[in-house]
């Protein structure tokens, strides 16, 4: 049985190493994905401002809110990876109830505080990649 033991646990090993690759070739275009709709959605947004759309507007803040709920979304598992996700959610469910109470410019503010969440994020997570600690 020992003599199995051996290459038992090296072909596990290797099992395991391609399940990991694979996985992370998976998660890549979806996160990918993802942060393409993101920006599509913001790009919505923008345009529904200038143009006092507020259907769309609260649309596509819904969408967004929606899109940050998604698994895909969540590419770690830190406290503070966590709180920024909650203020990014936070800012588009401003953006949400302002479309509803049609106030464009608390709308707009929710706006700019929705983009500012998103610009300290990505600096975090490219803070993480830099430190290794980043698993894509």
């Amino acid at each position: 049985m020992s003599r199995l033991a051996l290459p038992l646990a090296g072909i596990g090993l290797v099992l395991v190493l391609v399940g990991s690759v694979l996985s992370f070739e998976e998660q890549e275009p979806n996160l990918s994905f993802i942060m393409q709709r993101k920006l599509d959605h913001a790009h919505s947004l923008l345009e529904a401002l200038i143009t006092e759309d507020f259907e769309t507007l609260e649309d596509s803040a819904g969408a967004l809110r929606a899109l940050s709920e998604e698994a895909g979304w969540f590419v770690l598992t830190t406290p503070e990876y966590t709180e920024r996700s909650t203020s990014f959610r936070r800012a588009v469910a401003e953006i949400e109830q302002s479309a509803k109470e049609k106030n464009l410019d608390r709308a707009a503010l929710g706006y700019v505080d929705m983009t500012l969440q998103c610009v300290r994020c990505h600096q975090f997570l490219r803070g993480t990649a830099r430190a290794g600690l980043l698993s894509r």
